[in-house]
């Protein structure tokens, strides 16, 4: 966590900016079934955000 924030500090102090390779991918297959159930789960189903984890 240090190294990062010393990394950023130095970045700051050239005037540079962290680049980013491009969009992120979408989420498709499994890990979006797994997005949607967790959101379900959550908004009306009243569980905790906690308990996500243990799906």
């Amino acid at each position: 966590m240090d190294e990062v924030l010393a990394e950023l500090a130095i970045m700051e102090a050239d005037g540079t900016k962290p680049t980013r390779s491009g969009p992120k991918p979408a989420i498709t297959g499994a890990a979006l079934r797994k997005a949607i159930m967790a959101i379900w789960c959550l908004c009306f189903c009243g569980m905790q955000w906690r308990e996500i984890g243990q799906l």
